[in-house]
Parts: C-alpha cells; sequence; structure tokens
C-alpha cells in the first residue's frame, strides 16, 4: 500500500506550551449542505460556500452517496471512494501530465478574516481511491499545498495560479485510502480565502505514475475540512510535565511503498471452462483472515475466513451473479514495527467477465 504521511518533530524544551483550539473557521468543512444532489460531474456549485477560485472552465467535482449516474458513491468516473466522513466528498484535478500545466482548484470564504499573529491549525483529508478501468487518474503530484489569500482567488481558465501557499507538501502525494494532513501557520495578513490545489508551473513539480498504465490526471479527493484557532500558555517544563507534538513543523517524505503479504487479481471468468473461474486472493499465513465481496451499493455477496477459499460468482442464495465491477475487502492481523497487533483492511474491485 502507498502511504503519505507526516511526520511530527517532538521537541524537548527548557519551557513549552500547552495548546487550546477555538472552533473551526471553515462553513461546511465536510461538503454535507448542498441545494441538490450531484448527478454529474463538474457539479462543485452544488456545495454550499465552496467554489472554483473563480475559473471560467475548471469544474472540481461533488459527489454524494444518494447521488446520481456521474456524481454518485462509491463508483465514481474517477476511483472507488467511500466518503472519510458523513456523505459527500469533493474531488479534484491537482495536475495533468506533466508539462501541461492544467490545474483545478478548491476554494472557501472563511467565516470571519484570520487574526494577524494568530497561531492556527489546519486539517482534512485526502485520498486517491481505487482506480477504475475506464479512469484517467493515477498520477501523484508533489506541492500540493493550502493557500490563504485576502481577496477572492482567480483563475485563468485552467492555467496555475501563482499564490505563495501557507503549507505545501514537498514530496509526490499518493494514497489509495484516506490520510489526513495536518499543518500549523501564523496568521500574517487578515486572510478570508483559502484555497486548495497546486500552485505555480509544472517546471519544478514531481509528478509521477502511482496506478493506471497510461494516467493523465493527479485526481485528489478531499473531506473533512477544519481550521482552529490555537490559544497557547507557557508552561515550565518539570518531570512531572511530558514532552508536546509540535505541529507546526513537519517532515513530508516522498512515499513509501510498504510490503503487502498479499496478491489480488483484479479480473476473473468464472464461466466454467476450468481457467481463472473463481478469484481469491493469493495469500500466505495472515492471522484472522477474513475476504468479503461486496455489490457496488455495499451488498454482501460473499465472505470467507479460509484461507485460500474463492468466490465463484455466485451471491449468498446460490444465484450467479450479472458480471460487472464488485468489491472486495481483505481484512487480517499483524504485527508492526513496535510489537504491536493491529488490524490491517485492504479494498479494491474486481472485475467479473463471461
Amino acid at each position: 500500500m502507498i502511504a503519505a504521511k507526516m511526520k511530527i518533530l517532538l521537541l524537548s524544551l527548557s519551557a513549552f506550551t500547552v495548546c487550546f483550539f477555538a472552533e473551526a473557521q471553515v462553513p461546511n468543512g465536510g461538503f454535507e449542505d448542498m441545494t441538490a444532489l450531484p448527478s454529474t460531474t463538474g457539479q462543485w456549485s452544488l456545495a454550499e460556500f465552496w467554489f472554483n477560485a473563480n475559473s471560467n472552465l475548471a469544474n472540481p467535482d461533488l459527489f454524494h452517496t444518494n447521488g446520481g449516474m456521474g456524481g454518485d458513491l462509491p463508483e465514481t468516473p474517477i476511483a472507488l471512494v467511500d466518503p472519510f466522513e458523513g456523505s459527500a466528498v469533493m474531488g479534484i484535478v491537482a495536475t495533468g501530465v506533466k508539462g501541461t500545466d492544467f490545474r483545478e482548484y478548491l476554494s472557501v470564504p472563511l467565516e470571519e478574516p484570520l487574526v494577524i499573529g494568530q497561531k492556527y491549525t489546519v486539517s482534512f483529508h485526502y485520498c486517491n481511491g481505487y482506480i477504475t478501468q475506464v479512469s484517467q487518474a493515477g498520477l501523484g503530484t508533489s506541492d500540493f499545498g493550502v493557500a490563504f489569500t485576502s481577496s477572492p482567488p482567480q483563475q485563468s481558465g485552467t492555467s496555475p495560479m501563482s499564490l505563495n501557499p501557507q503549507f505545501k507538501h514537498q514530496g509526490p502525494l499518493f494514497s489509495r485510502e484516506w490520510d489526513n494532513i495536518t499543518f500549523s501557520f501564523v496568521a500574517d495578513q487578515a486572510h478570508e480565502y483559502m484555497t486548495i490545489g497546486v500552485f505555480g508551473d509544472d517546471t519544478d513539480k514531481d509528478i509521477v505514475v502511482f496506478d493506471n498504465t497510461n494516467p493523465q490526471l493527479a485526481y485528489y479527493f478531499l473531506d473533512d475540512f477544519s481550521i482552529m484557532e490555537v490559544e497557547t500558555s507557557d508552561i515550565v517544563a518539570s518531570n512531572d510535565n511530558p514532552r508536546f507534538e509540535d505541529h507546526s513543523e513537519e517532515e513530508t517524505p516522498e512515499p513509501a511503498f510498504e510490503e503487502s503479504p498479499f496478491f489480488i487479481p483484479n479480473a476473473f471468468t468464472p464461466n466454467g471452462d476450468g481457467d481463472n473461474d473463481v478469484f481469491a486472493p493469493v495469500v500466505a499465513d495472515l492471522s484472522n483472515y477474513e475476504f468479503c465481496i461486496f455489490s457496488r451499493w455495499g451488498e454482501l455477496i460473499f465472505k470467507t475466513t479460509a484461507e485460500g477459499e474463492g468466490w465463484s460468482g455466485h451471491s449468498v442464495n446460490g444465484a450467479m451473479v450479472d458480471v460487472g465491477m464488485y468489491v472486495w475487502e481483505l481484512s487480517y492481523t499483524r504485527t508492526n514495527e513496535d510489537g504491536k497487533t493491529v488490524r490491517k483492511s485492504h479494498r479494491g474491485t474486481v472485475n467479473l467477465i463471461r
């Protein structure tokens, strides 16, 4: 699995700070409030407060579990993804293929201007999802960032904006499952708008193929935005006081591939010819193994706890299911580097072909 994690630096100081957080500043941070359910892609304007950086061409996508056609979840035209929370997410094309300088941005007015000299902590979740056969996504890009401005942003077409972001991820960012980005900064102006995306042209950007055979897009699903004021008070360090994590300094290494203890094909043909009739992961000695198949609507079709037992394309009542795409989920426990037992869960899609 590909992971892109921020490493928090622990500071050992003779005096340090206790942090208290005031209420969030982002309206509709989870995109739950909308004027109508999305029925196709490009309907960012249905999400209240959010906008597309005032571009006349760029069209971020709003998705909802009760949406229709290209606007529904979990199977979008881009990738298979569930919301991080609630029922809605937004998606943007952060970049195209390197050299195209293609951009989409997502912007929102803050509930009130930032206070100069005030420290804020920003948090949101992103993922790239599980790519479908018809998707053009699969790229990951560096410099994915967040910029605050005092006036509304103005993008020209799909060209890059040259804003100076308060945060940007240094290495290529890609995660099939939801991951969190959190950073802190001190406001130097009374900013009133927040914009998310990749700023500046492709010249110094590291745009990498992570998935798919010929991807054209670095596409990111976004959810759960918040901005919190950080109120601080100095506390004298003593043996009774633990260290505190300082989120104002982050190290953002390039994502590394985690060695997976299994292999799962992306298609099978249960037509009775004796060749590729059963869909099953190739695994070796996984503890508390569980393998399930679901329809795209979340209906459980198959479940087993026996390694080597596969799905033959039948539902729980024994009927042969239709051709198409289905969701698999593999769960197991393993011991991490700290010696702790953790539960791992992976999801993906398989195409049933006859």
